[in-house]
């Protein structure tokens, strides 16, 4: 018997917890995410479950102002994790790009990401277990280090591909080699790079030409811009007005 229902067992609790997560980009959030510094579940308010559950509403091009620690990041890691998951399973050799300021800013995001998906010999930490009971047959695949990226294998089906699953770059750079389904920009506006107005329009036009441009063509190429609020000309305030964000 459990708390949530006397007639259920923790194993059927346990069960119903992880089809949820399968479906389901909030209960995934849930079960699989942790709290870095304690090692715990994240404890998830209404703002966070609205949030992530308004990522997968259209148009699929966002700009996600918040405050510094509300949470954006790392839910963000975990729906895109989530859709990664939903694509490979699906037959789909899904691309996942992380742009920020810098590329040592943006790897530090692909990295806590794919921290979660296990090695082939199994799960080392408990978040890595929450993942692997949610999606069994993905694993570390042949790619994987942070010059290269890393790319996810399934190992009940060979889904071939020549480029990585997650990727990092700067904002100079951008993502070569590869038409991504899934871009992330996070922290590449900085205050560094937001004090003058010709800084601010050299970082539009860098993640426009850079960025936007690797994205594959139609509806299901998904952007999300991570923000603080900084100035009406600033990138995300044009991506917003002249974009479609």
């Amino acid at each position: 018997m459990t708390a949530e229902d006397p007639a259920r067992t923790a194993a059927e609790e346990e069960a119903i917890r992880i089809a949820l997560a399968r479906r389901s980009p909030v209960h995934f959030c849930a079960y699989v995410l942790r709290d870095t510094k304690r090692g715990k579940p994240l404890d998830l308010q209404p703002y966070h479950a609205a949030l992530v559950a308004r990522l997968f509403d259209e148009p699929h091009r966002k700009v996600i102002r918040g405050h510094p620690i509300s949470g954006k990041t790392e839910l963000t890691i975990g729906a895109g994790l989530w859709a990664l998951g939903r694509d490979l399973m699906a037959g789909i050799a899904p691309t996942c790009g992380w742009i920020g300021d810098t590329k040592r800013v943006a790897l530090a995001r692909a990295e806590a990401m794919v921290e979660y998906v296990p090695p082939p010999t199994g799960p080392t930490t408990e978040a890595q277990a929450a993942y692997a009971r949610v999606y069994p047959n993905i694993v570390r695949g042949d790619l994987w280090n942070a010059d290269r990226g890393y790319r996810f294998h399934r190992r009940d089906r060979m889904i071939r591909s020549k480029d990585p699953t997650v990727q990092a770059a700067g904002a100079d750079t951008g993502i070569h080699g590869s038409h991504l389904r899934y871009l992330f920009g996070d922290d590449v506006q900085t205050y560094t790079n937001q004090r003058l107005a010709s800084r601010r329009a050299q970082v539009y036009d860098q993640f426009v030409r850079k960025t936007i441009d690797r994205l594959e063509p139609g509806a299901e190429a998904w952007i999300l811009f991570l923000t603080n609020t900084w100035w009406v000309d600033s990138c995300d305030a044009i991506l917003t007005a002249r974009h479609g964000f």
